[in-house]
C-alpha cells in the first residue's frame, strides 16, 4: 500500500509539472460483495488511490476482492452537483484478477460532506460468471 501511494504521489507530482494535474483525488476505503465466493471469503476491505482529471481520466490502485493489487484506468462521466449530490457512469480496465486486464464498469453518487470533500458510493455489477456484484465506498477531495 506505501508504494501505492508513493507512486500517486509521484505520478501527480509529474503530472502537476506537466501543467495535468488531477481535479479530484480520491481514497478507495471498502466494499460489499452480494453473493458468496465458490473457494473462500471476498475481501471487502480495500485500500487505495484514484486520481481523476476534468477531462474524464480516471487512474488508481486498490487492494482488490481476490486480496491482489489492482491498478485501473477508466473514463467517467459526472453530472453537475445538485443538492449537493452528483451521479457518474465509468467504464474502464482494471488489473489483478484472472485475466491481464478485465473489464470495470460502475454507477455512483458522490454526496457533498464540505465544499471540496465528497463520500462516494458506487455499484460495480458483476464482471464474469464467477464474479459479484459489489456496492463501494469511497472518499474523494477537489482542487
Amino acid at each position: 500500500m506505501k508504494l501505492a501511494i508513493v507512486i500517486a504521489a509521484l505520478i501527480c507530482t509529474s503530472a502537476q509539472a506537466e501543467g495535468l494535474t488531477p481535479s479530484t483525488m480520491g481514497l478507495h476505503i471498502g466494499s460489499h460483495h452480494f453473493t458468496a465466493r465458490e473457494s473462500g471469503t471476498w475481501n471487502d476491505i480495500n485500500p487505495g488511490v484514484y486520481a481523476r482529471w476534468d477531462s474524464g481520466l480516471v487512474l488508481g490502485t486498490l487492494r482488490n476482492s481476490e486480496r491482489r493489487q489492482s491498478v485501473y484506468a477508466a473514463y467517467v462521466m459526472e453530472s453537475q452537483r445538485w443538492n449537493g449530490l452528483s451521479a457518474a457512469v465509468m467504464v474502464g480496465g482494471i488489473t489483478g484478477y484472472s485475466r491481464s486486464v478485465s473489464p470495470m464498469a460502475s454507477v455512483s453518487v458522490a454526496a457533498a460532506v464540505t465544499d471540496r470533500a465528497s463520500m462516494r458510493v458506487s455499484l460495480l455489477p458483476k464482471a464474469y460468471p464467477k464474479g459479484s456484484a459489489v456496492v463501494h465506498l469511497s472518499t474523494e477531495w477537489g482542487f
